[in-house]
């Protein structure tokens, strides 16, 4: 039986976004390591955060850990924008992840305020 986090869409698409940087950058030469690790660390800190909300009873718990999420996938559009300046993504997959982050993160302020969060 699956818990509870893992059937929302938010989670589901967290983790996918998670996925999808791990193939990007999966093949990335050496010297683009550091900046593909953060992204890879980044990215699959947002499904956690999503699933550690969900054990927090407390609506201001909730909500903090939520909003860690959030600044979790923002994090994720630099990261996006150095990897295709130096080459190591093209424009459209830079273009497409960054449409993932935009949904993710429209996901993202509606469970906050869902959770009891002002944004």
């Amino acid at each position: 039986m699956p818990f509870l986090f893992e059937r929302q869409d938010v989670y589901r698409q967290a983790l996918d976004f998670a996925e999808q940087c791990d193939e990007l950058t999966s093949d990335f030469p050496a010297r683009a390591h550091p900046v593909a690790d953060e992204l890879r660390s980044r990215s699959l800190e947002v499904p956690l955060l999503v699933a550690a909300a969900n054990a927090v009873r407390d609506p201001t718990g909730r909500a903090r850990l939520l909003e860690d999420a959030q600044k979790a996938v923002f994090a994720c559009v630099p990261l996006l924008e150095l990897l295709e300046r130096r080459s190591f993504l093209t424009a459209v997959q830079r273009h497409n992840a960054k449409l993932v982050v935009d949904e993710l993160s429209r996901k993202l302020t509606a469970a906050f305020q869902v959770a009891g969060g002002k944004g």
